[in-house]
């Protein structure tokens, strides 16, 4: 057909679905296309190859037009919900500026949704993406542990997944454990890829992937721009990697992409430039657009990772998870363009300010400024801090150097100064996750009994069906994932030996199995208990219980429908998990769509019903996860967006403000984390007064009681003994600090502040600031000839990494650290021993 008559045909058959702007790109994009062909010298059946790009190009136009008509129409939808949502927050009581942050975070505020964050949101995507999949990996693949130090094994089932396509070969390997992993890896990145479409993106399959790279910045940086291009164009597959792009674009895109990498510097989540997904101003169209490098086979995708990647294909999954699960969040709460959205809210919130006669002008004025989020410079407000954290930035290097160098600082301070954590954790997470089952109404000493009982469970018979509940409900495996994602063979640059250093630290310490184990019963008691009370019809439930599903958004027919899921049982246990609710039938959700389908006046009801169908099955299994993540999150604290937000107030690592936050907020986020979460949720979110005042009244009991047992066991590892007088009132306040708020925190402050005479300035500034501080007291005290020997050891035995290990330093005391220190520092013991007698009246017991 000649190059006229295509035009011809593709313009008669456009016609009345493409305008004739988007038909006049096809044609500008054919002579893109044809240039194309003509540079690569592919000039046999010229007009047929064009013609045939051309019908391609047409195709994706009328694709982008319908995507467009998509996004206006869910935009509506999406609006619609969220103002509702933003109603129900300010009618509760939630000013409009921290009600629109709470969409955001979540409020501790006893109002119906206030916990419905794109956080929490996140946090049940995440169960969705990559609780299956480690679930899965650990079922089905009793072998895959060779993922964490096996790079043969990581090699064939990249192998493995470039085969996983039309025409492949999968079991090309001969490898039947990689061709198992291949298939789980590429079913869950299919099962990532089909939501975000869902939400209103367009990311095209990825047929014989080889799985996503992880760029190590520093790798990059060790060699010029023209040197990784040089490196790197080899190996890819042009007409995949650059798919509408001329072909005098090529090394414009890789430069940006090289540039990206090392600076850490490109537009939104620099994920984009780096092969990865996306989320700017308009997620779901770049999630479509972004670039993903396809290298032309196998061992091209093996080379460039061994030369210039980072961690092993599992890591690469798991951030690739993590990555989809964000931007999903965002799109479900605030829909295909959540930065359009979000303003447009805002913009909404506003004129409700305005108009409001009830409010001095000055107030006015005030309030609408806490609504920008990031637009027309000034200093920025919680929301715009909040935004950058929603959008990943906070954690995205501008120095990448910089960034290194105080991570290295801070890493260092935590491998000596953390090896006694899990002392502290055993009893105060225990208590915790007590307290917030009396929260829920189940009781404070039946949930401690409950995890107890849970803990003794973890290991034995039954063991690994429970360990696939707790992955299913998204916890008790990141100490697993850090295993597997950060192996020695893959992390040879200075980022990867950092984290495998402190991941070593931690699983020697403990931490990171206990965290594990007790996040693994805290959701599986969650679980547990929705089991035991779906019995009850939603009148006939506690109280508390009702509380917290209404916090949570879980309405009485939502109830009634996740009553009739399939429980899994173990060992005479009913649990719920968010995957049973995808086996419902779909008679037992129509309940929940019976106000719509009363509304549609369509022509094709049964195509209406299965869609409304679906998005109600969705919409509950996410309510679930979304329950059960939170609610392990008030039984176990970590950081989340709220403390990010307090800690790094919106800056970004490798810059002077950034790293200046980071260094004085070390081990501070946990206290942040619990005084937020714990602290605000008991002074907050109670149901009423009487309750409040029960609950806040548990929580100091109960914490006390953690620090008090957690001093003692710091005391008989540090050989002191007997423990201390549980009536004086400075043990009593000592323990309650160290069992509350202060954690981790609180065994640094009152370890180190008196004994090397540090300013209370000093400690607030970090702990890097305070052992500068103490090494200058040393050095001072040398100039003036007043130097201590004892004291000089003394620090350097503190800041030592792996010394302070609960179990090591008291072997090294015991063996050899006391008698050097007795050299070092003539009637250290005597001075000590004493001390110990008149402040606790204590003994060494060796």
């Amino acid at each position: 057909m000649s190059s006229k008559k295509c035009i011809a045909a593709i313009t008669e058959a456009a016609r009345g679905i493409l305008t004739d702007e988007e038909i006049d790109a096809v044609f500008t994009k054919a002579q893109t296309i044809r240039k194309r062909l003509e540079a690569e010298g592919k000039l046999d059946n010229l007009n047929q190859r064009v013609a045939e790009a051309m019908e391609r190009e047409a195709e994706k136009t009328k694709i982008a037009a319908a995507l467009q008509r998509r996004h206006a129409a869910m935009n509506a939808l999406v609006r619609e919900r969220a103002m509702n949502q933003l109603d129900r927050l300010m009618a509760g009581g939630i000013p409009a500026e921290k009600a629109l942050l709470a969409m955001l975070e979540g409020s501790q505020r006893a109002v119906e949704g206030a916990r419905k964050s794109v956080y929490a949101t996140r946090q049940a995507y995440e169960t969705r993406f990559l609780g299956g999949l480690v679930a899965e990996l650990e079922t089905e693949t009793p072998y895959v542990k060779r993922l964490a130090n096996d790079k043969a094994f990581n090699d064939d089932v990249v192998r493995e997944m470039t085969e996983l396509k039309e025409g492949g070969r999968p079991g090309v390997t001969g490898n039947a454990d990689a061709v198992k992993v291949a298939q789980i890896f590429a079913r869950h990145a299919e099962a990532s890829r089909v939501e975000l479409n869902r939400l209103g993106a367009a990311i095209g399959k990825l047929d014989g992937w080889g799985g996503p790279h992880r760029h190590d910045p520093l790798k990059i940086a060790r060699v010029s721009e023209d040197d990784w291009l040089a490196a790197i164009k080899p190996r890819l597959d042009f007409d995949r990697t650059f798919d509408g792009a001329d072909p005098s674009e090529y090394d414009d895109i890789l430069r940006s992409i090289y540039k990206t990498i090392v600076t850490g510097q490109g537009e939104g989540i620099n994920a984009q430039r780096t092969g990865e997904f996306v989320g700017p101003a308009n997620l779901a169209k770049s999630l479509a657009k972004s670039r993903v490098l396809h290298f032309r086979d196998a061992d091209a995708w093996i080379a460039y990772n061994d030369e210039f990647g980072s961690g092993t294909l599992l890591a690469g999954m798991v951030s690739h998870q993590q990555r989809a699960a964000a931007h999903a969040a965002q799109m479900e709460v605030f829909g295909p363009n959540p930065e359009l959205m979000l303003d447009s809210l805002a913009d909404t919130l506003r004129e409700k300010l305005r108009n409001d006669p009830t409010l001095p002008n000055a107030t006015k004025e005030a309030r609408i400024r806490e609504l920008n989020f990031g637009r027309g410079g000034g200093s920025q407000t919680r929301l715009a801090q909040a935004f950058l954290e929603m959008q990943g930035l906070t954690m995205s290097p501008v120095n990448i150097t910089a960034a290194q160098i105080g991570q290295g600082i801070r890493a260092q301070q935590m491998l000596a100064k953390l090896g006694g954590a899990v002392v502290t954790a055993v009893p105060s997470d225990t208590m915790t996750v007590a307290l917030a089952s009396q929260f829920r109404g189940g009781g404070f000493l039946r949930g401690l009994t409950a995890a107890m009982d849970q803990l003794l469970q973890g290991h034995g018979r039954g063991a690994a069906g429970r360990r696939e509940i707790t992955f299913l409900l998204g916890e008790g495996f990141d100490g697993l994932i850090a295993n597997f994602a950060s192996p020695h063979f893959a992390n040879d640059g200075m980022p990867g030996k950092i984290t495998t250093i402190t991941n070593a630290f931690f699983k020697y310490s403990g931490l990171t199995g206990w965290t594990d184990r007790i996040r693994g019963a805290a959701g599986r008691i969650i679980s547990a208990e929705m089991g035991m009370r779906a019995a009850s019809r939603y009148d006939q439930l506690p109280e508390a219980y009702r509380h917290v599903l209404k916090l949570q958004g879980i309405t009485p027919e939502k109830w009634d429908v996740i009553r009739q899921v399939d429980f899994r049982a173990d060992n005479g246990t009913r649990y719920i998990t968010p995957d049973l609710v995808r086996k419902l039938p779909d008679d037992a959700l129509m309940p929940l769509i019976a106000d719509r389908m009363a509304a549609y006046i369509g022509k094709n009801p049964a195509a209406a019903q299965a869609r409304y169908l679906d998005d109600a099955r969705r919409e509950l299994e996410l309510d679930l996860a979304r329950f059960f993540a939170d609610e392990t999150n008030y039984g176990v604290i970590e950081t989340d967006a709220a403390s990010r937000r307090w800690a790094v107030r919106g800056t970004r690592p490798g810059t002077f403000a950034g790293e200046a936050l980071r260094f004085v907020m070390q081990f501070k986020g946990f206290p942040l984390a619990f005084t937020q979460r714990v602290g605000g949720r008991a002074l907050l979110g109670g149901r009423n007064r009487q309750a409040t005042a029960i609950h806040v009244g548990t929580i100091m009991a109960a914490l006390t009681a953690a620090g008090y047992m957690s001093q003692v066991a710091s005391d008989t590892l540090k050989g002191r003994w007997p423990p201390r007088d549980p009536s004086d009132p400075e043990v009593v306040a000592a323990a309650m600090l160290r069992g509350g708020a202060l954690g981790i925190y609180g065994d640094f402050l009152f370890g180190q502040v008196n004994r090397f005479g540090n300013t209370t300035l000093e400690t607030a500034a970090g702990p890097a600031a305070a052992t500068a501080a103490q090494i200058g007291n040393v050095f001072r005290a040398a100039m003036r000839g007043e130097a201590s020997a004892g004291e000089a050891l003394n620090l350097a035995l503190n800041n030592t990494p792996f010394l302070n290990l609960w179990y090591a330093r008291p072997a090294a005391e015991a063996l050899f650290l006391s008698s050097v220190k007795e050299w070092a520092s003539p009637g250290y013991r005597r001075r000590t021993e004493q001390r110990l007698r008149e402040d606790y009246g204590q003994e060494l017991l060796y």
